[in-house]
């Protein structure tokens, strides 16, 4: 999956009201990106809307909103969207290996595959233009709030506590972390978990 081209995206209103951050400590790192979405460019929050199907049991604030967080803690590291945890390569390998041992059902195995494939797939595209995006996106105060609120739901499912998900969303907004910087983190993630699965 080559997802790291270089280009530039002027007049780009497909996505606003982004808001990134990224914490890094000795042996622990948050990062997060957050936005509202549209279909005015391309059909991204019809693609987000297909995704939640795949998870009927998502508990979303917003429908057109999308969060994406990750947690690491020494050698332990999750990946979520929207409070979905995300497998990385060798969990996918694992149940595959599972389904062909017959210890998982081909329902089981298909949903998660399909779910996983389709939700890195998306949003290898979306962080790809976000890491190359040159110019500032569109913001606005409904929009931001929208954002905050979704992205505190999304954090608290790292096991953080309301009141340290606040603290930390506060100074997300605040901070002001290019996200070009963050959606490349996350770009480069989701190309390594991937190519794990499928070579």
């Amino acid at each position: 999956m080559k997802i790291n081209n270089i280009q530039n995206y002027t007049n780009f209103k497909g996505i606003t009201n982004v808001t990134a951050n990224d914490v890094k400590g000795e042996i622990e790192r948050f990062t997060f990106l957050s936005m509202q979405l549209n279909d005015k460019e391309t059909n991204d929050l019809t693609r987000l809307k297909e995704l939640v199907k795949l998870r009927p049991e998502t508990s979303k604030k917003f429908e057109d909103v999308m969060t994406l967080s990750y947690s690491r803690i020494g050698n332990h590291n999750v990946l979520l969207l929207d409070g979905n945890l995300l497998p990385n390569g060798e969990t996918l390998n694992g149940l595959r290996n599972a389904y062909y041992e017959g210890k998982l059902s081909e329902e089981f195995f298909n949903r998660e595959e399909k779910f996983a494939i389709k939700a890195y797939t998306f949003l290898a595209d979306i962080t790809k233009r976000l890491m190359n995006q040159n110019k500032p996106l569109d913001c606005d105060t409904l929009g931001k709030v929208k954002v905050f609120q979704e992205g505190c739901e999304n954090i608290k499912q790292h096991s953080i506590q309301e009141r340290e998900a606040m603290i930390y969303m506060t100074d997300t907004m605040r901070e002001h972390v290019p996200f070009q910087k963050v959606a490349g983190f996350f770009n480069r993630m989701i190309a390594k978990r991937m190519t794990k699965y499928f070579l």
